[in-house]
């Protein structure tokens, strides 16, 4: 495991620089790089998760632990782009992009999970179990419940998605916006937590700060020159008093936000330059959402079930193929709907 890691963490570095200022840092190529470096992570959080049978020995429990040390610090950027990007597009566009998050954003994410779901659900039949109620089936469909696929991002993200709607639509000034988003988020965290355990929530903090450097990204810029280095070291200092006082899902919200701020500042200084890790951000929604796929069949094949590296290499490349499979599919379907709304159109009087 610790292997793997490595020469991961190696492959990226060979293709990362120091300079100066890396204007990119938060553009839509860099931040892809960025999601593709921590989505390998959640690719080896789910790996692990099939009870492998690694030797016992001192490198392998490195890795171990780095993965449990490290929790849900892994979908962190996920929320932070995201949240960044949604409100980038509104500052361009207006009230034109808000009026478009319901169909353009909400709807379409569910409909690719949804599709996602199906898929699942009819593998799982195959692999996992044969009994499925209708409410099973219902709540898989709005994430709520799984058939072995992930589902806890998906629905948090959806949400996300709306409480950002609903403020855009409410307010005009970018003070009550995100205070809205802030106490939106804040009672979606609070209710959630009635019915699931704190990875479904403890990073959704992270959404809105996105979007608060996206509002004030001129500002807080200006302000960080000559200052990035004290800013940095302050929030390493923030960052390991909240990771330590984790257990409090407060300081626990605080640990993820300043992850964030420390990424960001590091990303400011450090350019990465690497064509797959930009191609696995680019692709991080069937990337994401179908890896867990060929781990449930490879786990039914005791013989690579018993062979942790074969394991990974196998459900790492089926995982690729599948993402490509998915992203043709989904383009073709696309051009012929395209086709038949403008012959639809054109039939029109």
């Amino acid at each position: 495991m610790t292997i793997i890691i490595f020469l991961f963490l190696l492959f990226t570095l060979v293709t990362a620089r120091y300079t100066q200022n890396n204007e990119d840092y938060l553009s839509k190529r860099y931040t892809n790089i960025i999601k593709g470096f921590f989505l390998f992570f959640v690719f080896i959080r789910h790996f692990l998760q099939y009870n492998l049978p690694f030797d016992n020995n001192w490198y392998d429990s490195i890795g171990m632990k780095l993965n449990s040390k490290l929790g849900q610090l892994i979908v962190v950027m996920f929320l932070f782009y995201s949240g960044y990007g949604i409100m980038e597009s509104f500052k361009k566009k207006g009230e034109k992009y808000a009026d478009g998050i319901p169909k353009k954003r909400i709807f379409n994410t569910w409909f690719h999970f949804a599709i996602a779901v199906f898929i699942y659900m009819i593998a799982s039949q195959y692999f996992v179990t044969h009994d499925f109620s209708i409410k099973k089936i219902v709540l898989a469909f709005i994430g709520w419940d799984s058939f072995g696929n992930s589902n806890w991002y998906i629905f948090t993200i959806i949400i996300l998605y709306f409480i950002t709607y609903l403020s855009l639509k409410s307010f005009k000034d970018k003070k009550h916006i995100l205070a809205s988003m802030f106490l939106g988020t804040l009672l979606f965290t609070k209710i959630l937590s009635f019915y699931k355990d704190g990875y479904w929530y403890n990073t959704a903090f992270c959404f809105t700060l996105g979007s608060v450097i996206s509002m004030y990204k001129e500002d807080i810029e200006k302000w960080l020159t000559n200052k990035e280095l004290i800013s940095l070291v302050y929030a390493i200092f923030l960052f390991i008093i909240a990771y330590v006082l984790r257990k409090n899902i407060i300081w626990y919200h605080i640990s993820t936000c300043a992850f964030a701020i420390i990424v960001l500042l590091v990303t400011r200084k450090i350019q990465i330059k690497n064509i797959a890790l930009e191609w696995m951000g680019k692709n991080l929604f069937p990337l994401y959402i179908f890896q867990r796929l060929p781990m449930m069949l490879l786990n039914k094949i005791e013989y690579i079930h018993n062979s942790p590296y074969l394991f990974f290499v196998i459900a790492a490349i089926a995982t690729i193929g599948i993402a490509i499979i998915y992203n043709c599919v989904m383009h073709i379907s696309g051009k012929l709907y395209n086709k038949i709304k403008e012959k639809k159109a054109k039939c029109l009087p």
